[in-house]
């Protein structure tokens, strides 16, 4: 291929695409190339050859095509003297290019945009980062300005992608906690848009990790208030229907423990099964009443094994479903030095089950209770599948909670002699209180017994608790007088030290 070459400026008019390569180039995206030559002019000469007295384009075509309503009527061109069967040899040969790499596209938009040095905050606003789903949100940049950079720098890319791009390469180049997002979408085993989604999930965990902090310092200095009632939860009156965000409570076991100064009712000494599922269902709807539309339930319930399995467990579910609960879930808990019990005909029973159930009219108040994982710091990783996923420092807890049977020293740093036959632990009600209610909820246990409830006290949550034993209505009142003073005395502390 040889032959001389020659510039000249001819008119629009008198071009035309070569036969060869008619509908035969990849026409691109017009409408930014229309931009970078409104902006710009030509800034690169097409190329044509001349067979008698007309230019045939063999190179520049798009050029071409926008020229019109770019408002250019003559084209520079480049001139050359190759045949007719030289053509699509001179257009594959002059299109070798080297793929520029993803980091190094973003480095050349940013310097495009003019934010090298731009500090993090400023260019967050600057590129549109606030709704990268909007088709709106472009920031000050623009989206004509982001559609003009993938025009001159050549990027088969619309705005949208490359605002994601930006977000990406923002978040991940030299920073010294970069997750390998950046890395992995540089190889090209991720697209954008996925590179785009990892990062995104990072950012909302981080907010909701805040957001969770920021929920436990309010809760450790907010104004909190109790109320105790020693009597039957049957009849709950006294409480404002619609009140209550959270019911947490654990009923008397059936015919496992004998509890003191009970009622004529005696819950857990019901004759049949039978009696005692109906008595269940009576509680929780007065706990129903007091709930607000949407407000959950949560119930420690142990099963009985007198003379074989009972299915109380099941059978409560199923009744509590047939009088219009929703049932969220049903948790297990695993004791770790749960008491010996005869199992003829099975194996010995460690757990006991936690339902959770909504009151219909609206969506329940839920966030996630986190626990530490084993990654240090966000990481992209590989799922068997072959897929990646955003890890993190932090993971949910699953519905099985693992404890010892009781923690006495809880009762015993209240009162050394109140006894109580089986004292719920902290530890399980905590994460409960954590995920279906917020600061300045009202909580409500109708069956107080040790006063476990009282650690929603401590999380910045009112706490209502009824009881039909007095002795457990005036531990309870200590316990939560304990709970109060500690509460005070810390907030006094962070006030002195930061002053």
């Amino acid at each position: 291929m040889a032959g001389k070459k020659s510039v000249e400026n001819i008119s629009t008019e008198h071009l035309k695409v070569h036969p060869l390569i008619e509908n035969k180039y990849a026409v691109g995206n017009l409408v930014a190339m229309q931009f970078t030559m409104k902006s710009y002019g030509q800034k690169q000469p097409i190329t044509v050859v001349k067979r008698k007295n007309v230019n045939y384009i063999v190179d520049g075509v798009v050029r071409y095509l926008v020229s019109g309503d770019a408002g250019i009527t003559e084209l520079e061109c480049t001139v050359i003297n190759i045949t007719d069967e030289e053509v699509l040899d001179y257009r594959m040969k002059v299109n070798q290019c080297i793929k520029r790499s993803v980091i190094e596209t973003a480095s050349l938009v940013e310097h495009f945009f003019g934010l090298v040095g731009t500090s993090q905050g400023k260019k967050r606003d600057l590129l549109g980062f606030k709704d990268l789903l909007s088709e709106e949100e472009y920031g000050e940049v623009g989206k004509d300005k982001f559609l003009l950079a993938c025009a001159v720098l050549g990027l088969d890319l619309k705005p949208a992608n490359l605002r994601k791009l930006m977000f990406v390469y923002w978040n991940e180049n030299n920073n010294p906690k970069a997750t390998g997002v950046l890395e992995k979408l540089n190889e090209g085993v991720i697209s954008i848009h996925k590179a785009w989604d990892l990062l995104k999930t990072k950012e909302d965990k981080i907010n909701n990790q805040e957001r969770r902090q920021l929920e436990m310092k309010e809760g450790s200095c907010n104004e909190v208030w109790y109320q105790l009632y020693n009597q039957s939860s049957m009849d709950m009156s006294v409480v404002e229907d619609e009140s209550v965000r959270l019911c947490i409570d654990s009923h008397p076991y059936l015919w496992l423990r004998k509890y003191k100064n009970q009622d004529d009712l005696c819950h857990g000494w019901e004759k049949t099964v039978e009696e005692y599922v109906e008595n269940f269902v009576l509680f929780c709807q007065e706990k129903k009443r007091k709930l607000v539309k949407g407000g959950v339930m949560v119930t420690v319930l142990g099963e009985t094994y007198r003379n074989g399995y009972k299915g109380v467990c099941s059978k409560v579910e199923l009744a509590l479903e047939k009088d219009g609960w929703i049932i969220l879930d049903v948790n297990i808990w695993a004791k770790n030095n749960s008491k010996y019990a005869p199992h003829p005909n099975r194996f010995i029973n460690s757990y006991e089950r936690i339902i959770v159930a909504c009151k219909p009219g609206a969506e329940p108040y839920y966030q996630d209770v986190m626990k530490k994982s084993s990654t240090e710091d966000y990481q992209i990783k590989k799922t068997k599948s072959g897929g990646y996923y955003m890890a993190s420092p932090e993971s949910c807890i699953t519905n099985v909670i693992q404890t010892a049977t009781y923690n006495q020293s809880e009762r015993e740093a209240v009162d050394k002699d109140f006894q109580h036959d089986a004292p719920c632990r902290e530890d399980i009600y905590t994460p409960f209180i954590q995920a279906y209610s917020s600061v300045g909820h009202t909580i409500l246990d109708g069956f107080i017994g040790s006063g476990t409830a009282g650690v929603g006290l401590s999380m910045g949550r009112n706490v209502i608790g009824f009881d039909v034993d007095h002795e457990s209505i005036e531990f309870s009142k200590k316990r939560f007088e304990k709970i109060l003073y500690e509460r005070t005395s810390s907030v006094e502390s962070d006030l002195q030290i930061a002053a």
